[in-house]
């Protein structure tokens, strides 16, 4: 789940670089003809996909799965690899997400772990809480906290 949140909140940070895009005039000309979230979804999966020269071919020539993205790209003017290229490099450019800390991601996923677990005598802190209590109680170097 927390994987296809990040690929939907990529999607949703490129559909609003493309509106402030399009209303500062600062559109790059590859990008004018997206229209859907669809296209994006495409873009985002060629981005992140590791490609080799089979399905390079077969995109070109829309066989199996890649006759629809190509339909639905040629829709945004993007006719053949090397425009989809163009325009994944262009959105990347418009907007990236920033990279989350991985110390984060690991403490984040280790607490989703944690979820429905039954532990004798844990009570879980929120961080905002444990943050307001690190300041109440005025550590100072040197002093231990027992937990």
């Amino acid at each position: 789940m927390y994987f296809e949140a990040k690929q939907m909140e990529e999607i949703q940070s490129w559909l609003f670089a493309i509106a402030l895009g399009a209303e500062t005039g600062d559109l790059p000309e590859i990008l004018n003809g997206i229209s859907s979230k669809s296209q994006l979804e495409i873009l985002r999966e060629i981005s992140s996909s590791s490609w080799d020269e089979e399905d390079i071919k077969k995109f070109e020539s829309s066989q199996g799965r890649y006759a629809n993205w190509k339909s639905a790209l040629k829709r945004a003017n993007i006719h053949n690899w090397m425009q989809a290229q163009k325009a994944i490099t262009a959105l990347k450019e418009l907007y990236s997400l920033p990279t989350e800390d991985p110390i984060k991601v690991q403490i984040r996923r280790l607490e989703t772990e944690l979820v429905g677990m039954k532990m004798h005598d844990f009570f879980p802190t929120p961080s905002d809480l444990c943050d307001r209590l690190v300041k109440l109680a005025k550590l100072k170097p040197g002093m231990k906290v027992l937990a």
